[in-house]
């Protein structure tokens, strides 16, 4: 079953448009990230000092611009990172349907 489902995603890979792409880099980051929270013990999210944020906040965009100098990144890999499912869905959903556009 898996290979099937890794076999599909090396193809849209290879053969997809460029929202098809995004569309699976982004569900891959998503895959990661969540599986990130559970190996750094995420679930002590509210703990400003756990590694899984201190993982997090490296890739997000800060607010303090010099800090921001500091880490200019994040202005790319912010778009790759979603908190929920929700998110990620309502924006592929959105980045679907915009392809589809033009």
């Amino acid at each position: 079953m898996f290979n099937s489902i890794w076999d599909d995603l090396k193809y849209s890979m290879r053969t997809g448009d460029m929202a098809t792409k995004l569309i699976v880099v982004n569900f891959a980051v998503f895959v990661l990230t969540k599986l990130l929270f559970l190996i750094l013990g995420g679930f002590t999210l509210g703990n400003p000092d756990s590694a899984y944020s201190t993982v997090l906040h490296y890739f997000c965009v800060p607010g303090d611009p010099m800090r921001l100098l500091m880490q200019p990144w994040s202005l790319f890999t912010h778009i790759f990172l979603h908190d929920s499912l929700w998110h990620l869905v309502s924006n592929l959903l959105f980045l679907h349907l915009f392809d589809g556009i033009s």
